[in-house]
């Protein structure tokens, strides 16, 4: 799609990856996860994420490069239409390199509205993207996938993966957790 952006079109689309549930109450709601390109207007989403999640703890050090190792994932409410994306229906994001048959989750970040203010109502955002993540990269042939996870955050993946392990954390990479996607 051309949008046009001053004197210029701009030719720009996402990548549909998949569709997972999280929830809303009680009720189940869809969402789509899908992948940033190296185009101005997702670099516009990245922007928009790191001038508007103030609360976020990973938002001011998301990457703005993306390239065949270097990946952005976002989980949105917004169901179609991904060449236009609308920064306010963004729920959260991941940042993942890819090397090899890896793929390091360096952070995953959920709207800090659903986090900060305790908004009970939004649940399971986080473990619908990682979830959608790991089914994505076994389908491309990923064999791995590390995580680094605090003392707060370890458990969730714990939870959500039981067959996850730990892992030493070492100079070149600080993750410390492995799951085995196969």
């Amino acid at each position: 799609m051309d949008v046009q952006s001053r004197n210029q079109n701009i030719n720009f689309s996402a990548k549909y990856i998949t569709t997972k549930n999280i929830l809303v109450g009680n009720r189940p709601k869809n969402v789509s996860i899908i992948e940033l390109t190296n185009s101005k207007a997702d670099k516009q989403i990245v922007r928009y994420i790191k001038k508007n999640w103030k609360k976020s703890k990973f938002s001011n050090i998301l990457y703005d490069k993306f390239d065949d190792n270097n990946k952005i994932y976002l989980i949105t409410r917004q169901k179609s239409h991904f060449n236009n994306i609308n920064p306010r229906k963004v729920l959260g994001f991941a940042d993942v390199g890819l090397k090899k048959q890896n793929a390091n989750l360096r952070f995953l970040q959920v709207i800090p509205k659903a986090i900060n203010t305790g908004l009970g109502r939004v649940k399971k955002v986080g473990q619908s993207l990682i979830e959608g993540l790991v089914l994505y990269f076994k389908k491309a042939g990923i064999k791995t996938m590390d995580l680094f996870a605090d003392h707060k955050v370890k458990p969730f993946y714990k939870k959500v993966f039981p067959e996850i392990k730990d892992k030493e954390s070492t100079m070149d990479s600080y993750t410390n957790l492995i799951l085995n996607i196969k």
